[in-house]
């Protein structure tokens, strides 16, 4: 009885060949997919891994794999979505043209993101009515590498919301300021991801004229090679902007500019640092002279970075190449400054609580499609390890041990197995990767104001 069609992933066709290998090449990929009910192939011209085996369904026909009957199947079905979104009538005719850009991040959408956010949580475990905290606390803690970072609110492929908020935020807004909400990281997710944070302006210095001044000099380009003469030139307090789906200047095509950031690095301390950034759609960041990451993608954007050894006060040349060629327009210079005892700073902050928040569990730049993550317990986006990473565990216990009121809060797209936390700690909170009320969400089961579900789609 379903009346749409079926659509592969990105370059899944091509995969039943070229990896799969249950077919011999496109034009027997191109035709099983089809007999198999597959309508349409969704590939694009970009790099061999990308090819579109359907181009090649005439040449299947003439080799009797599959019929014409049996592509009209998928044609019929493909045309019958295209007829009833209204792609072959009159613009006036059709109810999609009239949706005004004002229904995007609206206050209703806004209150469907809290409300999916909130019927996602799931409740895993309270003993002793742990929750829901009171909200007359005198102190709270709230710890974890999940608890004040935007990416992990928002899984993998996904839009970027305009005023995301964060565990911690979520919790400061529910109790104001009647309540003393101290915050520390404790762990980094697992050993070997640096936490990178936006490399603030104090670190940053530009020779303009004679003189050297704070910011890095910007020069914007009306292409994305960075060729020719600069159509502005300015010196910007820091690197970390978004220009949404805009230009930076109106004169810019939004989908062919250019930006190169030059200027000077002064780190405040000596250590290994690692460098880096996040941009869309590409960026090359040097460090004198020496290239040390580059990133480039059509989807989405990725945080890109490499250790460096560097010394305090010494002045290090910095460049970074940005350019934009389709979808939203942003770039942010990251770094992770030299290690500090993140736990030694969480059990400080635990001690002076009447209760401890934990948000802790995975991050998209762990478990992703096809992702290059040289961290113990991953592999290529996928799980080898179910449990949490060890410094994760390590501080739960070492927090747990300090005998306070503890709520664990977990954050993850797949199954974690927390098995020392389900035996010790009195109450555990599954929250996924929540979108962008999540916070707000949060504090809402946090202080009772919302009844978790106990429902769960996996096990734990």
């Amino acid at each position: 009885g379903f009346d749409g069609y079926v659509v592969s992933d990105c370059g899944a066709v091509t995969d039943i060949w070229r990896n799969h290998k249950i077919a011999a090449n496109e034009r027997e990929a191109a035709s099983l997919a089809v007999k198999s009910g597959c309508d349409l192939n969704c590939g694009i011209s970009w790099g061999p891994q990308w090819q579109i085996p359907f181009h090649s369904l005439d040449q299947a026909v003439a080799e009797g794999l599959v019929t014409e009957e049996q592509i009209d199947v998928s044609l019929r079905r493909l045309f019958r979505a295209r007829f009833r979104l209204g792609e072959f009538d009159p613009p006036e005719q059709v109810p999609y043209t009239d949706i005004p850009l004002s229904v995007v991040d609206s206050e209703e959408h806004r209150a469907l993101a809290l409300e999916t956010a909130r019927k996602s949580i799931v409740l895993l475990k309270n003993d002793d009515a742990v929750l829901p905290l009171a909200k007359d606390l005198g102190t709270l803690a709230v710890i974890g590498p999940n608890a004040d970072d935007v990416e992990v609110l928002l899984g993998n492929y996904n839009g970027n919301p305009s005023e995301p908020i964060t565990p911690l935020e979520g919790i400061r807004r529910k109790l104001g300021d009647g309540t003393r909400i101290l915050h520390a990281r404790g762990s980094e997710w697992a050993e070997g991801l640096p936490y990178l944070v936006p490399v603030p302006g104090s670190a940053l210095f530009t020779t303009k004229g004679d003189q050297r001044v704070p910011g890095l000099t910007a020069e914007y380009f009306d292409n994305r090679a960075l060729e020719g003469q600069p159509v502005k030139t300015e010196v910007v307090p820091e690197l970390d902007v978004n220009w949404w789906d805009r230009a930076p200047l109106p004169e810019l095509d939004d989908d062919d500019f250019g930006v190169r950031y030059t200027g000077e690095l002064v780190p405040p301390e000596t250590g290994t640092y690692a460098l880096g950034g996040v941009g869309f759609s590409a960026f090359k960041l040097s460090l004198d002279g020496e290239e040390i990451v580059a990133f480039e993608n059509r989807h989405h954007p990725a945080k890109r970075s490499k250790d460096v050894e560097l010394e305090a006060g010494r002045s290090y040349a910095l460049r970074v190449d940005y350019s934009e060629h389709r979808g939203d327009a942003h770039m942010t210079l990251l770094w992770a400054p030299p290690a500090k005892d993140l736990a030694a700073e969480a059990v400080a902050v635990a001690e002076q609580a009447d209760a401890v928040v934990m948000v802790m569990g995975l991050s998209p730049r762990l478990e992703g499609e096809e992702m290059n993550v040289p961290v113990e317990g991953f592999e290529g986006g996928d799980r080898v390890i179910i449990g949490l990473p060890a410094v994760q565990e390590k501080l739960i216990e070492r927090i747990h041990a300090l005998g306070k009121p503890t709520v664990l809060v977990l954050l993850s797209g797949s199954a974690v197995s927390v098995t020392w936390a389900a035996e010790n700690v009195p109450a555990i909170v599954q929250a996924w990767y929540p979108g962008q009320a999540a916070g707000e969400a949060i504090a809402d089961v946090l202080f009772g104001d919302h009844n978790p579900a106990g429902r769960l789609p996996v096990p734990f």
